[in-house]
């Protein structure tokens, strides 16, 4: 029975700190996302009058396709939070040598290059 408890009381706890760290607002889920990969230098640089964002290479290379396309999706909506816009268009770059990486829109979806 002790043991029923203990379980049950550190999943309450697990529930909560979860919830703390990973706000269910949608705005500050994007704001906090982007903070963390700046601090992390994933992102390197960001235009958001061009809709362009700079990432470190070493890290987008072990991105799965489906990790790149949530972390696109991100940057489009961070990109219409700094612009006021409601535009779904942003493009990724390499910041070391601005190649082109991915790009995603409404109209053509997401395309890794």
């Amino acid at each position: 029975m002790r043991k029923l408890i203990f379980i049950l009381m550190i999943g309450l706890l697990s529930t909560a700190v979860a919830q703390a760290q990973y706000p269910t607002d949608t705005e500050t889920f994007v704001i906090t996302f982007i903070q963390k990969a700046e601090e992390s230098e994933m992102i390197c640089k960001t235009q958001p009058q061009l809709r362009r964002v700079y990432v470190n290479p070493i890290a987008w290379i072990y991105f799965n396709y489906d990790i790149k396309k949530k972390f696109t999706k991100v940057c489009v909506m961070y990109m219409n939070m700094l612009t006021e816009q409601n535009v779904e268009n942003v493009k990724i770059y390499n910041y070391q040598t601005g190649k082109k990486l991915a790009r995603y829109n409404s109209f053509l979806g997401f395309k890794v290059f």
